[in-house]
């Protein structure tokens, strides 16, 4: 099987092979596998009815699920399986969504074992709700944003970002990060991504949104459609963290404007992260979607 490694010029080849399903896990969408490619060495191989996508990382290789109409799972499965026994590893296939787990539990239960991991969930949410913050639910959130709106009256703006600003962004990001103590592999590898993503931001068809106060740059967020264009994904929120209600106003001021008609927002998933978890679950999802982990059992043991 001879792998290709992506690049952007492979958005117009998966991009037509992810949307022969409907997929709701974030990964299966061209934006995120170009932004985090970096970090995870991804590559594809191509097969006339379905593409396969391998990826590394800390010294492993797996697979993500199939890009391919249902009918072409026990084919492009079979080629996992040739590929990884190739290799003298166990195939392992990653936060796949729950058809193609139903289909390995009915064609495969003795050869493999599937689990879940909730720090893989994705939080979908009403995006009518983010734009609003109506409702007695998110009424924290509203006077957060209310408080920001008041405070910096006449100082603030919501800007397009376009990829002219692709410097002024990335020292942003790389700024926001050196006051973190998240891995810093981690926050290394997104910044590349958020350059790489900004730099090709026509091309890879992503919207990046920003708010400048006093005309400082304090917030920015990147977003792209998955799932048929039936959803918006956040792929990256930063904010100052000492204003009050500037997150608030850059997720509600980027989907008023750069997905005004989107029904859904997937924000991804929490990493394992507490505050990220907490943040993630007080805006009150209206579904957590679930991934599954699909492991080769050893038969010999």
């Amino acid at each position: 099987m001879e792998l290709k490694p992506l690049t952007i010029e492979d958005q117009e080849v998966l991009t037509p092979y992810i949307d022969k399903r409907s997929i709701p896990n974030c990964e299966y969408c061209f934006a995120t596998l170009y932004l985090w490619n970096k970090r995870y060495n991804i590559r594809y191989a191509k097969f006339e009815h379905y593409i396969l996508l391998i990826e590394e990382f800390e010294g492993k290789t797996y697979a993500i699920m199939p890009l391919c109409e249902e009918s072409y799972f026990k084919e492009a499965t079979e080629t996992l399986i040739e590929y990884f026994h190739s290799l003298s590893l166990p195939v392992e296939i990653l936060v796949t969504d729950k058809v193609y787990k139903n289909f390995i539990e009915e064609n495969y239960k003795d050869q493999f074992e599937i689990t879940t991991d909730r720090n893989q969930y994705d939080y979908l949410y009403d995006a009518e709700a983010l734009r609003t913050l109506k409702g007695k639910k998110l009424s924290k959130k509203r006077n957060h944003l209310n408080s920001f709106k008041k405070e910096y009256e006449g100082r603030w703006r919501y800007e397009e970002i376009y990829s002219d600003k692709n410097r002024e962004i990335c020292e942003f990001v790389n700024g926001w990060a050196d006051d973190k103590d998240e891995d810093a592999g981690m926050l290394a590898d997104e910044l590349i991504g958020v350059c790489k993503a900004i730099e090709q931001m026509e091309k890879l068809d992503v919207k990046v949104g920003a708010i400048y106060i006093d005309d400082e740059l304090k917030a920015v967020t990147i977003g792209s459609l998955m799932n048929h264009n039936k959803e918006a994904v956040i792929h990256i929120e930063k904010a100052d963290p000492e204003v009050r209600g500037l997150y608030q106003a850059i997720n509600q001021e980027f989907l008023i404007h750069a997905y005004p008609d989107v029904e859904l927002v997937n924000r991804e998933d929490d990493l394992g992260l507490e505050g990220l978890r907490k943040s993630k679950l007080s805006y009150y999802p209206i579904d957590l979607i679930k991934k599954y982990n699909i492991l080769e059992k050893d038969n010999n043991s």
